[in-house]
């Protein structure tokens, strides 16, 4: 009974955690030309404008996957985690942290 608990959970895992990574993946290599605009433009900006700027075109991203990410998307929900992922890791790259109060 274990080993069958243990291995549809290993499958589970994989099957959840698997398009995450390879959608992931994918979207940060097609988001590097807006990476580098939002790159360009920090030195540009004001540090509380800057930070405005790349939520505004994160959100532009979100509006436009096909746009920015191609054709092969994930669903809608799995898209929006990924997107919101990867904007974390970038603002985390950049040295940006923000002050938030845990719920």
């Amino acid at each position: 009974m274990f080993i069958l608990l243990h291995h549809f959970i290993n499958e589970v895992t994989h099957y959840v955690t698997t398009p995450f990574k390879r959608y992931k993946r994918l979207f940060r290599h097609n988001l590097q030309p807006v990476f580098a605009l939002l790159v360009a433009r920090r030195r540009e900006l004001p540090a509380r404008e800057w930070e405005n700027f790349v939520e505004e075109t994160i959100q532009h991203v979100q509006n436009n996957p096909v746009e920015y990410l191609g054709q092969d998307l994930p669903h809608s929900s799995l898209l929006t985690d990924i997107i919101v992922e990867i904007q974390k890791e970038f603002l985390k790259e950049m040295n940006v942290f923000r002050n938030t109060v845990p719920h």
